[in-house]
Formats: C-alpha cells, structure tokens, sequence
C-alpha cells in the first residue's frame, strides 16, 4: 500500500481542498460538480487517481462509486478533512444518515477550526430532517403493503387490491414542466387536462392484474353475439392468445366486464391503481419510461401483433398495487364520460366523470405512444363506437 501524502504535498492541501476535493463536496450535496482543481497532480499518485476516480463518478451522479473510492482514499490518512467532508456528502447522497453523520462528525473533529464548520453544522441539521422523512416514508410504506396483503387474501384469481383511501389525482406543475420536456412541440394548454391536482379518496376495489388478453375475448365472443375486433384473421385469437385484446368499442368492453362479474373501472379507480398514493408519474416510480418496464414508442401504423408484447411480460413495470401494462402495450378504456375541465369541479369522494358527453375517456397509452403519452396521468379521449388498434380494456370489481 502507498504511504500518506508526504508533509510538502499536505502543505497545499488546503487549497487543492478548497479548489477540488471540498469544493466538490459542497457542489455534490447541492447537486453539482465543479471543475477538477490542476493541483492534484501534488498528491501521491495513488492518492491523486482515488480522488479523480472519486470525482469522475461524482460528475456522474455514481454516488455509490464515490464513496467506493473515497473509502479507499482513506487508507492513506483516516482523518483526512477534505475526504470525511466529501464522504458525508456522498453518503448523504445516498440516504446512508448514520454513515453521512458519523463523516461530517468526524471532519468537525478533525478540523475544528475550519471555516466550513457551519455549512458541516447546516448540513447535520439537514440530515436529521431527511432521517425522520425517511422513518415516516418507510412507516408509511409497510402500513400501506399491510394493507394490501390483508385485502389480497380475498382477491378474486387475476385480480389485485386497491385499499379504500386518499390520493392525489392529476398533475401539478412541477409534472407539467417534466412532461413538456419530454414533448417539446406539445403546447402547454394541452395539458390543462391533466390539472388542477386534487385529492380523492376511493373506495377500496380490486382491478385486473393485465389486460383482457385476445384469447379471453375470444372465449367472451364464444358465448355472446358482439362484433369481433375487425383486424382479427382466421386462429390469430389462438396463437396471439396472450396478447391484449384490441380494436373493441367501449360498449364492447362494458360487456365483457360484464360477463365476468365485473365493471369498467373510473377514471379516478385507473389512475390510483396505476400511481398509488406517492404521486408517481410512471407505474413503477418516476424515472421516465423505457421498453424495459413498458411497451411504447412503436411508431405509428397497425402492422400486426408483433407490435404488442404479452400481458405481464414486463414485471419491472408493475404499479404499486401489482397491476402490470398500465403503461403502453394497450390504451384502456374507462368507464367515464371525457371533460376538459372536469377535474376542476369533480367530487372529492368516488368521482365518476361527468353525467354527459360525447367521448370517453382512455387511459395508460399504448404501442404507438411516446413517454409523455403513457405517463400516469396522461388522459385521452375516444368515440366509445370507435374500434382503435391500441385500445383494450382492463375491469375492475368493488368490494362488498
């Protein structure tokens, strides 16, 4: 193992702190990196290529990395001021409180007298306001998984539980600003749909794990007399029999439900299945959408059932609830009539979209959108006679 920088080389240190390593530290917990500091070239090179590797991943957001390397570069001086002070940052980066307290403690005592004291000091106070956060969410977490086991042991087979309880429904402008990054040609009114965010609170019901595959329609269409969807070919119901059935009306879909003891499920039902009650704007959280976790972006014309995965081939993008494909593969329709401005008038208990209306409404995005179209809150509208090849149907049932 090198030895410690030599005495000469810890004679600079301060400034290659102030200029590199701390300067870093105080950029990373705010989020930024500065610009390496041409001073490091005076360490060890050992010690040197620990710090840039450090700074390398920090300029990456590899936070764990940082501390990887940082921890590391420790075994040249445990207490070396500039690495606790980039450590705790690290650490607090990355949620580890303990870990980032015992960093920032330990610089404090190593260097008693530095001016950074009080931004040490901010920063301890900062990181026992993001302990208890932390505590609240994972209370709030097992409370809400509670709540769900208790309510699966009585869901019917294909179905999962969505508890009674409040959420917030639409989207807040700070939503509205990440989803126009992701359409930058989409005007800003296109979104009034989706606002003003409001609290609702729902009953407790339970929703369809995926959608109505083709070849449960098929058996659906057995044993009534509806129309079938219009793309279909001879056996394509057979061999495409776990995909999402497409091409139906909303009055198709209603029956369907029907059939199986279910109903359409409300705008406001869909949405809380698909979001849960933290305000996600995917399914699985808010990181934006990829083809790992949905199937989207598959421009632009019906080409055949290559364009469609199987239901619940992409476990990573289940909801909190454990519904998969509520974003992309098929659109679905709900049992709600469309209002632009609905949401600014609608009930707080159990809404269910206007009394009227021309359209219906249509949710999750399907193949042929783009991110912004299979975000959570996303809402589209649909002539319930129309027979469109990327809307299906998901049903939900209320709990006695």
């Amino acid at each position: 193992m090198s030895s410690p920088p030599a005495p000469r080389t810890r004679s600079v240190a301060r400034l290659v702190v102030l200029g590199a390593v701390l300067s870093l530290a105080l950029s990373a917990a705010q989020g930024q990196v500065l610009p390496r500091d041409p001073k490091l070239k005076e360490f060890d090179p050992a010690f040197r290529g620990l710090l840039e590797k450090a700074d390398s991943h920090a300029r990456q957001g590899e936070w764990k990395q940082v501390v990887d390397a940082l921890t590391k570069a420790q075994e040249f001086s445990v207490q070396y001021p500039p690495l606790l002070y980039l450590l705790g940052a690290a650490h607090k980066k990355l949620g580890h409180f303990d870990e980032a307290e015992a960093s920032f403690r330990a610089f404090l005592k190593a260097a008693p007298d530095a001016p950074e004291k009080a931004e040490v000091s901010t920063l301890l106070a900062e990181l026992q306001v993001e302990r208890d956060q932390a505590s609240r969410r994972r209370d709030a977490a097992r409370k809400f998984q509670d709540e769900i086991d208790k309510l699966a042991k009585g869901a019917p087979a294909g179905m999962v539980p969505v508890p009674a309880g409040e959420f917030r429904m639409g989207s807040t402008e700070e939503d509205i600003a990440a989803a126009m990054q992701l359409c930058p040609q989409c005007p800003e009114e296109s979104f009034a749909r989706e606002t003003p965010a409001h609290a609702v609170f729902l009953n407790a019901f339970f929703i369809d794990r995926h959608e109505a595959t083709t070849g449960e329609y098929a058996a659906f269409l057995n044993t009534s007399k509806r129309q079938a969807p219009d793309h279909w070919q001879e056996g394509s119901q057979a061999t495409q029999a776990q995909k999402p059935v497409i091409g139906i009306t909303w009055d198709d879909a209603v029956e369907y439900c029907k059939s199986k003891g279910k109903r359409l499920p409300t705008e406001a039902e869909w949405e809380k299945a698909a979001r849960g009650i933290d305000g996600r704007r995917y399914p699985w959280g808010s990181e934006r959408a990829n083809l790992f976790w949905a199937n989207f972006d598959k421009c632009c014309v019906w080409a055949g059932y290559s364009l469609l995965t199987e239901v619940g081939s992409l476990e990573k993008g289940a909801s909190p609830y454990g519904a998969q494909d509520m974003a992309g593969n098929a659109r679905e329709w709900v049992q709600d009539w469309y209002g632009e401005r609905y949401y600014a008038s609608s009930p707080g208990k159990n809404p269910a979209g206007p009394g009227h209306g021309t359209e219906k409404v249509v949710r999750g995005g399907g193949w042929l959108s783009l991110a912004n179209g299979v975000r959570t809150t996303a809402r589209e509208k649909r002539d319930p006679a129309a027979r469109s090849t990327s809307v299906g149907v998901r049903c939900v049932r209320s709990l006695p």
